[in-house]
């Protein structure tokens, strides 16, 4: 088991993460920031998101119609535990994405 994956193992049952840690798994799996995003929200993008929003947008109105995630930070430096699972929710609809793809 990798770091990573004892990371988001963790993030299931974390109160918070420190936001320098949720960025790195965020660009790893392959999510953007988006730029002006305000101090307190960090939003960012990946269009496999927006693929599954597209695909679904009732049941995953929590992200916004363009594949956004927007995430606020606590005290600009923390992510409280309700985000992590939005977060983790958003990368396993990323990797199920990427999966289809390998099969096609």
């Amino acid at each position: 088991m990798t770091q990573r994956d004892k990371t988001l193992k963790k993030w299931r049952v974390s109160k918070d993460e420190d936001f320098v840690a949720v960025e790195a798994v965020l660009k790893y799996y392959g999510f953007e920031p988006a730029f002006g995003s305000g101090s307190s929200h960090r939003t960012y993008h990946h269009s496999d998101l927006k693929r599954a929003y597209d695909a679904n947008p009732v049941t995953l109105k929590k992200f916004g119609p363009e594949g956004q995630l927007t995430i606020p930070v606590s005290g600009g430096r923390r992510v409280i535990g309700r985000y992590l699972k939005n977060i983790l929710e958003a990368i396993e609809l990323v990797e199920a994405a990427r999966d289809r793809k390998e099969e096609e």
